[in-house]
């Protein structure tokens, strides 16, 4: 605390020598009463500090050589505006000094110990000091040697500082209790320590607990301005350590330090600016500190946070009106997944009580002049690599140009202007992108981004004003045009994105358009964007003659040939709760129809999917020429059931509700009418229960579960066959009805691999029939030729089945076999 030492100081010395005159006076009198002494140095001490001294008792406390006198109850008068009544107190000074001569009088003061003062230091929004015009000092620095009026030790206990800061852009607020400095005797080392609290920030700061101790050379080398300073702070967990070496002390003060800080996480220093983030990776900075003069310079700045590394140098140069802050800083490494607690939180929000203005407050401390240079960029979920920008910053209006950002096949270029001398502050921003790899939009992600292919190309030119992040987004302005080009599965894509806003706080007005192969896309809608959760609401329409472009953007990968489609959908994005709703969704696949609702809820870990979907008709010859022929299957010899994999692994990337109703099946021989499920997806684990279809005048229901954790993954039905009507089946299949009845059982089956080869190969379980009003006609079993047989490939299609003994009832006889 250099103005809080340069004060007490000043304020002792000054006290010490009226002291001094007062009892030579009294001393030429022969008077000795403490309250007249009191009197004399209050008068003589308040013309010469230009406040109001008060003393409550002087004394002599012993007459010997050297002698020693003693103050009580000392205070200094503050400054008419500030808070506290008094800029200095005291409880007692005691002090040894001797004097010899007397034209002029020769003054020592070998020891001397002031115990519990107490120093209030303060700073109003205009700039004005309340010690203004008290340590000043007169005459010229001087680089000679100081003989600090003999002083061989002393001793400060029970020390208290306190200084606030009103001005724009300075700490808010410094006190520090416990203050005790010690120089014991003449050649020993000065040590110091105290604790207290910091805070800072252009608003509601949060308050960190601070601590430092350390000592420099002795009071013999403090007379010649020239010593070694060790100390030690801490900040929170942030800790900090400076050696070195000050000089020239009395003239023109220069210093030489090696600097050092570290700590688990920057949140207490972020806190200290009002800046609240959740964590941070841990750090270490180190640098050499050299001051000249009004300059200072950090030199060969090491620093880490995380991954990442910076180099560089600063300069600040503090004789202007404002703080010139100039340099390079280089960073080799930047590893942005690291830093998005930095970027994610704190703009512009307070710990629970709204908004907060952002920190516009700093752009009017100082001025500056950087390059700041990103080698690499580490961002594993965007295409970075590489980013530079030239900030200036004069008088409150910063501006970042040029600032570029590096991809790997293009660039991101612009300008940024900030203007904080506005009310409210303005902020333009005007960039252009090309080859900017689509990969870099959240939409295209896991196997999404292994087929969809391009590069984005636009511009981008914005305005807008206000304090809070809230207000920039609500009152921006301009136009935003870009187009993306490339392919979806070997698709041709070329679409065209259009945002305007007029910046009255009213939706932003977004077209996109284009096509995707032969599939056109269009959807426009408005966007609203807020500090507290983005909405976007859009009209979608999409239709094309493959359907399998569908498929491959929502991450499946879609067969040879698929029917066409056409989509219509309204959808919401709210961004507060990153959840995608369509409340309002039709959709036409070939002849089959779809209605209902759906959302997705991208707050958590792994997606969640809801739906309620009805489904007029089914039909499944929409699909016959999407379903691979046993040759094409990859099967040798054309396998009846190829080894085509099963999409498992999608089960692990989302969670799902849904519930599905089919009022009718067409596209089949089979008598399958109506069908309605509920699919229950959590964990990689699917379970369709109820699972209900009905089936040639019956019915068949169940549960069926597939589970993707284990290897291989595994599934499993249990199946009820209730009422079906074998000769409905029978007329179906167009086969001579001679056998009739209904058939009712159950089948519970197992089963694990990857393919569905592999799954109707491993097939273990029960199967239970039996035939209700069954009948048999004799002449089948008579025009059968003696050579005609059905054979059936039991370890292909029924895994580990084996024919149980039947049981044929009837109504006067029963045969086994």
């Amino acid at each position: 605390m250099p103005r809080a030492v340069k004060l007490l100081i000043a304020t002792i010395g000054s006290l010490l020598v009226v002291l001094v005159g007062g009892i030579a006076l009294l001393l030429a009198v022969a008077v000795a009463d403490g309250r007249a002494m009191a009197f004399m140095i209050e008068k003589a001490a308040t013309a010469v500090l230009g406040h109001d001294v008060d003393v409550g008792h002087a004394a002599v406390a012993d007459w010997g050589m050297p002698t020693t006198v003693e103050l009580t109850d000392i205070a200094v008068e503050n400054a008419a505006w500030a808070d506290e009544p008094s800029i200095f107190r005291a409880e007692r000074i005691r002090a040894a000094l001797t004097v010899s001569g007397l034209f002029p009088p020769a003054v020592e003061l070998p020891r001397v110990a002031v115990t519990a003062p107490a120093v209030f230091l303060a700073v109003n929004a205009e700039g004005k000091a309340n010690w203004q015009g008290m340590v000043s000092g007169s005459g010229a620095p001087s680089d000679g040697p100081a003989d600090l009026f003999g002083l061989k030790s002393f001793q400060i206990a029970k020390g208290n500082v306190v200084y606030r800061d009103a001005a724009p852009g300075a700490p808010r607020m410094v006190r520090l209790h416990g203050l005790r400095a010690e120089a014991p005797s003449v050649d020993r080392p000065i040590t110091f320590e105290a604790q207290g609290q910091l805070a800072a920030g252009p608003s509601k700061p949060q308050p960190q607990n601070i601590r430092f101790s350390g000592g420099t050379g002795s009071l013999r080398q403090l007379r010649k301005g020239d010593l070694p300073v060790r100390a030690t702070a801490s900040v929170g967990t942030v800790r900090a350590e400076v050696s070195g070496r000050v000089t020239s002390l009395f003239g023109n003060p220069a210093a030489d330090l090696h600097v050092v800080a570290e700590g688990e996480g920057l949140q207490p220093l972020l806190a200290l600016a009002g800046v609240a983030v959740g964590s941070t990776p841990s750090f270490h900075a180190e640098a050499q500190v050299v001051k000249e003069a009004a300059r200072w310079t950090a030199d060969g700045i090491q620093a880490r946070l995380g991954d990442s590394r910076v180099t560089g140098t600063l300069t600040v140069d503090a004789s202007g009106p404002k703080p010139m802050v100039a340099g390079e800083i280089t960073a080799t490494t930047l590893a942005v997944g690291q830093l998005r607690e930095l970027a994610g939180q704190g703009g512009g929000q307070t710990q629970g009580d709204g908004p907060q203005d952002l920190p516009f407050g700093w752009l009017h401390a100082v001025n500056a002049d950087l390059t700041l240079r990103a080698e690499r960029i580490e961002a594993p979920s965007l295409p970075l690599r590489a980013g530079s920008a030239s900030v200036t910053l004069k008088d409150g209006i910063l501006r970042m140009d040029p600032l570029r950002v590096g991809m790997p096949e293009g660039a991101i270029t612009g300008t940024l202007r900030v203007d904080a001398t506005a009310n409210p502050p303005v902020l333009a921003l005007g960039a252009k992108g090309q080859g900017v790899p689509v990969s870099a939009l959240p939409v295209v992600a896991g196997k999404v981004a292994g087929m969809v292919e391009g590069t984005i190309a636009g511009t981008a030119d914005l305005s807008s004003e206000g304090r809070t992040l809230g207000a920039l987004l609500a009152n921006l302005t301009g136009k935003v045009r870009a187009t993306v080009d490339g392919q979806v599965q070997d698709q041709p894509m070329h679409l065209t994105l259009r945002a305007d806003t007029a910046g009255n706080g009213n939706a932003v007005p977004v077209d996109l358009s284009g096509k995707i192969g032969a599939a056109s896309v269009q959807a426009s809608g408005k966007a609203a964007l807020r500090a507290a959760g983005e909405r976007v609401t859009l009209h979608v329409h999409s239709e094309g003659p493959e359907a399998g472009i569908l498929l491959a953007l929502a991450g499946v990968e879609p067969p040879p040939q698929t029917p066409a489609y056409v989509v219509d959908a309204d959808l919401r994005y709210e961004g507060e709760g990153a959840r995608v709703q369509a409340p309002s969704l039709k959709a036409r696949l070939g002849d089959m129809r779809v209605e209902g609702t759906a959302s997705v809820d991208l707050s958590g870990k792994t997606p969640m999917v809801r739906a309620d979907l009805s489904v007029s008709q089914l039909a499944l010859e929409s699909f016959q020429r999407a379903a691979p022929s046993p040759d094409s299957a990859g099967g040798a010899g054309g396998q009846l059931i190829p080894p085509v994999p099963l999409p498992f692994d999608a089960l692990r990337s989302v969670d799902a509700e849904v519930s599905v109703r089919v009022g009718d099946v067409t596209g089949t021989a089979l008598p399958v009418g109506g069908a309605k499920l509920d699919a229950h997806l959590q964990g990689g684990v699917l379970r369709l229960d109820p699972l209900h279809m009905d089936f040639a005048d019956g019915g068949i229901g169940g549960t069926v579960t597939a589970n993707a954790n284990p290897s291989p993954p595994t599934v499993g039905a249990s199946i009820d066959l209730d009422a079906i009507s074998m000769d409905a089946v029978m007329s179906a299949l167009q086969v001579s009805k001679r056998v009739k009845g209904r058939v009712n059982g159950t089948v519970d089956v197992r089963s694990n691999g990857r393919t569905l080869q592999d799954v109707s190969e491993n097939l273990d379980g029960t199967a239970r029939f039996f035939v209700t009003e069954g009948q048999f006609t004799r002449e089948s079993r008579r025009s059968q030729r003696p050579d005609a047989s059905v054979r059936i490939a039991c370890p292909t299609v029924f895994g580990r089945f084996m024919p149980c003994s039947p049981v044929f009832c009837g109504a006067a006889s029963a045969c086994r076999g």
